[in-house]
């Protein structure tokens, strides 16, 4: 059959090729002489040609298929090289470069992948740099906390535990005829760091110091507070309260002339609701025969509780009486008028002011400020004391500033029901004034009598009577005795 192909083609050269030779003879005689051996186009197939010797694969071992790796992005790269090539055959020093360039890529196939630059790595989530910035962003922020929480709270722990040793006055009309003005002054001796009482009988003065030998033994800087009543008898009484393991202790004493007896010594929180503040401070005042006693102190949320007694020995659970106080801030207190009404004075958590809470009208009215004012030289952990002055019914509140002297705030028409109160809706019934109608002065004021104390952290006690009122202090170890009598102020040590 003559060939289908025309000249150039592919085809037609490989058939020109085969025809060149005749195809081999397959001769099925096992002789070879039968095979021609002058012949040259003619070629006999050996048996071994013929019938292909088998290969026996073992049976244990499994067949190889080979490993297809995936096609990665660098596969096609060196691919396309190639195929670069073959495009500009015959080759060229052009295409020999290209050659050489598809070798090198597919010489890196054969390579593991180098590790990603440590621009690239990322911790959980984000890129190194940026992880280790906010890591070192969050260890400053924190450092920075650490460091403020500490400065603060060493700062209200020095100034919260800055107590010093307590001191307390309390006074009665005594002796003939009840005219004779008689005080109790209790105080821890700088000293010995014993209690001590000093007792005035009017116009025979101060007497020596007596110890006070207590069953229940305050520390040395327990706070106190004292007050006293006339018996029946003629004899004066001193109840003096303090604090020792979180308990608030009541220690009776009979007073004849200048000499007194403690009675009894107990504790008379024991039943109550609210739990003592461990920084807590203490006021009391005795109203009367028919109201008894009152001792305010700060329970362990600092509201001011109301502990009550008719004078039976008997005491109440207690009655909250304020809003939140500051911790570690001072309580004071004045029985005012002949009605039983009471002042407390205690220092707002919030706005750290001066705030008056009233008993009037068998009620406790909400919180007033006692100013609204800035007032320089205000410690909000300052001591405190408050005494009412029957003649001129002024409620007289005395602290120490920051620059250790002593100020007053007076409240005129204290015993006055417009006396400045809030209703139980915080409205303020009046405005504080201080002049002539009833209120708060605006701004206290210093008398150039009272030389500063040795700290901010003294402490301040005060009594008042008739037209005239005292107050009490330590400067450089000794006890200074500030009095006001005819309007004019004197100071003395006793």
């Amino acid at each position: 059959m003559p060939n289908s192909f025309s000249p150039g083609d592919d085809k037609f050269v490989l058939a020109r090729e085969r025809d060149q030779f005749h195809p081999p003879s397959y001769e099925y005689n096992t002789t070879s002489s039968s095979v021609s051996s002058t012949s040259p186009s003619e070629y006999v197939m050996g048996d071994e040609e013929r019938y292909p010797t088998p290969v026996e694969t073992q049976p244990d071992l499994p067949p190889y298929f080979g490993q297809n790796r995936p096609a990665s992005p660098r596969d096609n790269e060196a691919l396309s090289q190639v195929s670069i090539y073959l495009q500009h055959w015959p080759p060229s020093s052009r295409n020999d470069e290209t050659l050489s360039q598809a070798s090198i890529n597919l010489h890196d196939l054969q390579k593991p992948p180098p590790p990603l630059p440590p621009a690239r790595r990322k911790c959980f989530g984000l890129p190194r740099p940026i992880f280790f910035f906010v890591i070192a962003v969050m260890f400053l922020v924190i450092t920075v906390a650490i460091v403020v929480g500490v400065v603060i709270g060493l700062r209200l722990k020095s100034k919260s535990i800055a107590r010093l040793p307590a001191i307390t006055v309390s006074g009665v009309f005594a002796g003939e005829n009840n005219t004779d003005w008689n005080m109790q002054l209790c105080y821890t001796n700088r000293t010995t760091s014993k209690l001590g009482l000093r007792f005035n009988t009017g116009s025979a003065g101060w007497g020596a110091e007596q110890s006070l030998n207590l069953s229940i033994t305050p520390e040395s800087d327990s706070p106190m507070a004292a007050t006293s009543m006339l018996g029946n008898d003629g004899n004066v009484y001193l109840n003096l309260f303090y604090v020792k393991n979180a308990a608030i202790i009541l220690a009776n004493f009979t007073c004849v002339s200048t000499a007194c007896t403690r009675v009894s010594n107990e504790a008379i929180t024991k039943f109550a609701t609210y739990s003592l503040s461990s920084d807590t401070s203490l006021a009391a005042v005795y109203v009367g025969p028919s109201q008894g006693y009152r001792v305010f102190y700060h329970n362990t949320d600092h509201y001011i509780v109301q502990l009550t007694s008719p004078g039976d020995g008997t005491w109440d659970r207690g009655q909250t009486i304020s809003g939140k106080a500051l911790a570690g801030s001072s309580i004071a207190a004045a029985s005012i008028g002949t009605g039983g009404d009471i002042d407390v004075l205690y220092v707002d958590s919030s706005t750290q002011v001066l705030v008056n809470v009233q008993w009037e009208g068998n009620t406790w009215w909400s919180p007033a400020p006692v100013t609204f004012l800035s007032t320089p030289d205000w410690d909000p952990l300052t001591a405190l004391t408050l005494s009412w002055q029957p003649a001129s019914d002024v409620l007289r509140a005395y602290f120490t500033g920051t620059d250790k002297f002593i100020y007053e705030f007076a409240g005129t028409n204290a015993s006055s029901t417009a006396f400045p109160r809030s209703n139980r809706d915080g409205v303020a019934q009046n405005s504080t004034s201080g002049v002539s109608t009833p209120g708060w002065a605006e701004a206290p004021t210093h008398d150039l009598t009272w030389i500063p104390s040795a700290s901010v952290a003294e402490e301040i006690t005060s009594v008042a009577w008739l037209d005239q009122v005292n107050f009490y202090r330590y400067v450089n170890g000794q006890i200074v005795e500030s009095s006001l009598a005819q309007g004019t102020w004197s100071a003395r040590f006793i």
